[in-house]
């Protein structure tokens, strides 16, 4: 008998990318006694970014674990053949959803028919969202060719200010307090 790894429903939201914030933090020697008693943070500058992600899956975690027990939610699901995971899986009688979370506490987000800005940034997410959904919808039509295609979508935590100019053909984007809607 050998045993299993951690199978899809013993992942945690946020686990993939906590264990890269642990990774990276690895080498980050510890705070000096001044550092703390002047409450500098322990995270290095690169690890700020995957621990503001981790708060926010983890958030989108919570909202999606209060869904009724007919909906089954998987987390941190590894795909592809790189450190790539889709944040959240969620089955259930509405479909197959892909949800991407980005956590962008207070800034300024504009939505466009194909492209998504962060104060004034153009991001990729519709293009990766997209991908997954499609990846995710031809990963369970190999073994149930009926299911209809998984629906992309971002989640976004905390935003300051959202701006749709049109909203996007393919991907859902919308603030992560509304998911259960």
């Amino acid at each position: 008998m050998t045993p299993q790894g951690p199978g899809m429903r013993d992942q945690i939201a946020g686990q993939s990318v906590i264990e890269e914030l642990l990774r990276q933090q690895q080498a980050v020697p510890p705070r000096s006694r001044f550092a703390r008693f002047w409450g500098y943070s322990p995270l290095a500058a690169d690890s700020v970014a995957w621990y503001l992600g981790a708060q926010g899956e983890i958030e989108v975690g919570k909202i999606l674990g209060r869904l009724p027990p007919e909906w089954r939610v998987f987390h941190a699901l590894p795909i592809g053949k790189a450190d790539a995971d889709i944040d959240h899986l969620v089955l259930g009688p509405g479909g197959i959803f892909t949800i991407n979370t980005k956590h962008h506490r207070g800034k300024k987000i504009c939505i466009a028919e194909r492209s998504i800005t962060v104060n004034g940034q153009k991001q990729p997410y519709l293009r990766n969202s997209k991908f997954e959904a499609t990846r995710v919808t031809k990963m369970l039509r190999e073994r149930m060719p009926q299911l209809p295609p998984a629906q992309a979508v971002i989640a976004l935590v905390r935003p300051g200010q959202i701006t749709i100019k049109k909203k996007p053909d393919v991907v859902n984007v919308l603030d992560a307090n509304y998911l259960r809607r």
